[in-house]
């Protein structure tokens, strides 16, 4: 037994230590049809904007001119504002987001640059809302915790925009897959070093 607990505690060693030090880019899944979003992520939490009170564990912030009104939130992205839609305050690790959009209300514009923040305080820049089509949904997946997602201008000028509907899912307790990759790594080094533990101690004739 001792003769395995010491390879198998450096391959959880050897495990432990890529996920502390990992820096890998987010793998992000882009949806643009709602359906195909929600069998993708499963259940989610949707906010409708029906009233001024939020679902538990969203929070709006910072925005231009944003505002809750018949049934929808409304804002205009200018250049150096942006639309936050934070929901760190999600109990479960929020991987899935989306939304309805309409950039039609002032006239369409440039469209809608969207950034995700996640939990780990990096950031990335993803592809734009509109400006065409300049109505649909928009919606990804990812496998790092998501903090929030801001809207910000994609171009010059302004653009009004129109959001509905957001969706918000949690993600599976799943590893991700570079996680199973460093266990199968160790895993492996672990039952090489018990092979030659083995033919070290294989009886002289």
């Amino acid at each position: 037994m001792r003769t395995l607990l010491l390879p198998l505690s450096l391959a959880l060693a050897v495990s432990s230590a890529g996920f502390a030090g990992r820096a890998h880019a987010a793998t992000v899944v882009y949806f643009s049809d709602a359906a195909a979003f929600e069998a993708a992520v499963g259940p989610a939490v949707v906010e409708d904007f029906s009233d001024t009170s939020l679902v538990d564990g969203l929070a709006l912030l910072d925005g231009n001119v944003m505002r809750i009104a018949n049934g929808k939130l409304l804002d205009t992205a200018v250049a150096n504002r942006r639309t936050t839609l934070d929901v760190s305050g999600f109990a479960g690790s929020v991987r899935a987001f989306g939304f309805d959009y309409d950039l039609a209300p002032g006239g369409v514009g440039p469209g809608l640059a969207v950034t995700v923040n996640f939990v780990d305080g990096t950031s990335m820049i993803l592809q734009s809302a509109g400006p065409s089509p300049s109505a649909g949904f928009y919606g990804f997946r990812t496998d790092q915790a998501i903090a929030s997602v801001s809207l910000s201008l994609a171009g010059s000028g302004a653009d009004s925009f129109l959001l509905d509907d957001l969706r918000i899912a949690a993600a599976s307790g799943a590893p991700e897959p570079a996680a199973w990759a460093l266990l199968i790594a160790g895993f492996g080094l672990a039952g090489s070093m018990l092979r030659g533990r083995r033919f070290n101690h294989a009886p002289s004739v």
